[in-house]
C-alpha cells in the first residue's frame, strides 16, 4: 500500500512538472503572432515554371490577387512552413573575415516576401524591411537578420549596413538592412537559431508557403484563396492549408499527449491507493 501511494504521488508530481513545462511552452513569447493567419503550401507545375522569371512572375501575380481579396489584411510568402524545424542552413561569412566557410557559424535562411514581418507580427528592432523590387535587377541583395545573429556575427557593432556572404567563391553577398526580434518560427521549445531573411526572388523555388493574415476566421478564407489561385493557374497544387494556430497546437501535441498520459496513470494509481487505504480502514473497524 505504501508503495502504491508513493508511486501515485510520484506520477502526480511528474504530471505537475510536465504541466508546468507545457504551460511555459504555450505562454512563451514566440516572437510572432499566430492568430488569424492561414498557411497554405503551394507548388507550381515544374515544367511550365522551369524558368526563374516565370516563377517570379507567378508569385507576383499570386500575391497581388490574394491581397485584394475581401477580409485579407496581409499576404506574403515563406520558403518553408512555420514550426517545421531547422532547414535551409547556410554559413554566414562577414565581409573581411578570414574564417573559412566550414568554420563559420551556420544560420537558418528563410526566403520571404516584403510583407512577411507584418503578416507574422515579427518586430523590426532597427532598420527596415526590404521593398518590393529591391535587389531584383541590380545592386546588393538586402537581408534582415535576427537579434541573435547580429550579436553573434558583429559583437559590439551595429549590424546595419554590414555585408556578408555564404562563403561561396564568386557568389554576390548581402547587405543587412534590418534587424528583427528573435522569433521561434522553427520550434516553440528551443532557443531560436541564428536567422537570416532574404527576398524570395533571390532564389525562387517551384514550392513555397503562402501566409495570409485575415480579419476573420482564416479557415473560412480558404475557398476564396483557392479560387484566386485557380484564376492564375488551375494547375497550382495546394497542400494541407490550415490556420497557423493549428500548426502551433500540432507542434506541442507530443507534450500534451505525454502530460495527459501521466494524468491518467497518476489518477488510476491514486485511486488504487485510496481504495487500499479504505479497505484497511474497514478491516480495522
Amino acid at each position: 500500500l505504501a508503495l502504491q501511494i508513493a508511486l501515485s504521488l510520484t506520477l502526480l508530481v511528474v504530471t505537475a512538472l510536465l504541466g508546468a513545462s507545457f504551460m511555459r511552452v504555450m505562454n512563451v513569447d514566440r516572437g510572432f503572432a499566430a492568430e488569424r493567419v492561414l498557411v497554405a503550401p503551394l507548388s507550381l507545375p515544374a515544367q511550365r515554371y522551369s524558368a526563374e522569371a516565370a516563377r517570379l512572375a507567378a508569385y507576383d501575380r499570386l500575391l497581388a490577387a490574394i491581397r485584394v481579396l475581401p477580409g485579407v489584411q496581409n499576404a506574403t510568402t515563406m520558403s518553408v512552413i512555420p514550426l517545421s524545424g531547422s532547414a535551409q542552413t547556410n554559413s554566414i561569412v562577414p565581409d573581411g573575415s578570414t574564417a573559412s566557410r566550414s568554420s563559420s557559424p551556420g544560420a537558418n535562411f528563410r526566403f520571404v516576401g516584403p510583407e512577411f514581418f507584418r503578416t507574422l507580427g515579427i518586430r523590426i528592432v532597427r532598420g527596415r524591411a526590404f521593398t518590393e523590387n529591391e535587389g531584383r535587377v541590380s545592386g546588393t541583395m538586402p537581408a534582415l537578420v535576427s537579434d541573435r545573429t547580429a550579436e553573434r556575427m558583429w559583437p559590439g557593432e551595429d549590424a546595419l549596413g554590414k555585408r556578408f556572404s555564404r562563403g561561396i567563391p564568386g557568389e554576390a553577398g548581402f547587405e543587412v538592412v534590418g534587424i528583427v526580434a528573435d522569433a521561434k518560427i522553427t520550434s516553440l521549445d528551443r532557443t531560436p537559431p541564428l536567422m537570416v531573411y532574404l527576398p524570395y526572388w533571390w532564389r525562387s523555388r517551384a514550392s513555397l508557403t503562402l501566409l495570409v493574415r485575415t480579419a476573420t476566421d482564416p479557415a473560412a478564407m480558404m475557398p476564396q484563396v483557392r479560387r484566386a489561385l485557380r484564376e492564375i493557374d488551375p494547375d497550382i497544387a495546394v497542400g494541407d492549408a490550415r490556420p497557423l494556430e493549428r500548426i502551433v497546437d500540432a507542434s506541442v501535441a507530443g507534450r500534451r499527449y505525454q502530460m495527459q498520459l501521466f494524468v491518467v496513470f497518476g489518477a488510476v494509481a491514486l485511486f488504487i491507493a485510496s481504495l487500499g487505504v479504505y479497505v484497511i480502514f474497514l478491516d480495522g473497524d
